[in-house]
């Protein structure tokens, strides 16, 4: 039967990238399903095909399909699946949103949605194929949990699902200053040591982090090389510099032929004096970096731990453009016990840190609880108990009724702060709701 593994298209938002980062996620689970039951799978990725009608359109008669869920892409989920049920298919939804809103989607979507998965995709999948191949019946429990991922097991995700080519071009388009003509994106380790107050990124759903066995990494770069002349990597993994020892040894294990390569990562402001020397080792050209606030009360409210603030911030960013590395420096507003003077702060040092880093990126949003974020159980009562969270919602229950600010007067700083920028990079809704 056929396997269609689907990422609704991002409808209504601006400040977005272009589509230049094949989803990874959904590559692991179709090589995956490949690799151990022969599937035909078709990769259906929105943001290339950027209308959800059109995947609707797509959907084969009797299909597997999965769908990969976002706060900000699941009303369209919704919309495919209600498409792929009228069409006789069986439908999964997984990925962040559904790990965190599993109860709610299977309480309102249970005519549309057959299972939910909580964690990470590939096992669950494979099982529900099985059943459907075998004809064995769908257990009651339609809630299925794998909670931590296995690297070595699943190996890297193949690139062959895409276009890689139309993926390069976009991804080099997207920030043409930079000269990034053979980029792509990777990953090297999934979850974080810390919990960031508006953070939902997927980690193992336990808590810790895994990482990837160095030398496995290296043989996908090395793939991505040989297939697509790729010089460039964006880690879109958490924090690249949260565990010095696994860093060194991924410095240590890199083949000579590959020491040109170039690399993208995130990092934590407090990590970088530590491994500053190992980030040039390993050739990184560009950092992440959360700047959060320039508060120096508003900072201990992120949950970065207690030595994070603003002078900590200002030292790894000084770091970096001492080594010649780009800096994206990330700005949050509406934190825990923001005031109009603290918000005044932080804009005021992302104008110091763009001007000493020369920075061409910034990132600025108001603090968004995401369903799994600390901050979401904040809110949650807020929503009564809905599976259909609106972005700009989020925002305005949080602005107003946790930290008592004018969603207009928040905004008002997050687009000053993107002024800042010749690349901006926010989550907005079009039609703003303030």
């Amino acid at each position: 039967m056929k396997v269609q593994l689907v990422v609704p298209a991002l409808e209504g938002f601006k400040y977005t990238r272009k589509s230049g980062c094949p989803p990874l996620g959904i590559a692991s689970i179709a090589s995956y399903l490949k690799r151990h039951a022969d599937a035909d799978v078709e990769i259906l990725d929105g943001e290339m095909i950027a209308d959800n009608k059109t995947i609707v359109s797509r959907i084969s008669s009797g299909a597997l399909v999965g769908v990969l869920t976002k706060t900000p892409n699941y009303p369209g989920a919704v919309r495919i699946a209600e498409g792929a049920k009228a069409n006789g298919c069986t439908v999964v939804f997984g990925g962040v949103y559904a790990s965190n809103m599993a109860q709610a989607i299977m309480q309102h979507r249970h005519t549309v949605v057959d299972f939910v998965v909580r964690g990470f995709g590939e096992k669950p999948m494979l099982r529900i194929l099985e059943m459907i191949r075998s004809g064995q019946q769908f257990p009651e429990k339609r809630i299925l949990l794998e909670p931590a991922p296995c690297f070595d097991e699943m190996g890297w995700p193949s690139r062959g699902w895409f276009d890689m080519e139309q993926y390069i071009a976009n991804f080099a388009a997207d920030r043409p200053s930079w000269n990034l003509a053979h980029g792509t994106n990777l990953f090297t380790h999934m979850g974080c040591v810390h919990k960031c107050d508006f953070c939902s990124r997927m980690g193992p759903l336990g808590g810790g982090v895994y990482w990837r066995e160095p030398k496995n990494i290296w043989a996908e770069v090395r793939e991505l090389v040989s297939s697509y002349g790729i010089d460039y990597v964006l880690d879109f993994s958490d924090t690249l510099t949260q565990n010095r020892r696994w860093l060194q040894a991924l410095v240590e294990a890199r083949p000579y032929d590959l020491e040109h390569i170039r690399w993208h990562v995130f990092a934590t402001a407090k990590r970088i004096p530590d491994s500053i020397e190992l980030l040039k080792l390993l050739n990184v050209a560009h950092v992440f970096v959360g700047v959060e606030t320039g508060d120096e009360l508003i900072s201990q409210n992120v949950l970065k731990g207690r030595r994070f603030s603003p002078q900590l911030v200002r030292n790894g960013i000084s770091l970096l453009v001492e080594a010649g590395i780009r800096v994206t420096p990330s700005f949050v507003y509406g934190l825990r016990g923001e005031t109009p003077a603290s918000m005044e702060r932080t804009f005021r040092f992302a104008q110091e840190l763009v001007a000493l880093a020369g920075a061409e990126e910034v990132f600025a949003s108001e603090l968004i609880p995401w369903p799994g974020a600390p901050a979401w159980e904040t809110v949650r009562q807020f929503f009564g108990g809905t599976d259909l969270l609106e972005v700009e919602a989020l925002k305005e229950v949080w602005l107003r009724e946790v930290v008592h600010l004018s969603p207009v007067h928040a905004r008002e700083y997050v687009n000053n702060t993107l002024a800042l920028a010749k690349y901006p990079i926010s989550v907005q809704g079009k039609e703003d709701k303030q």
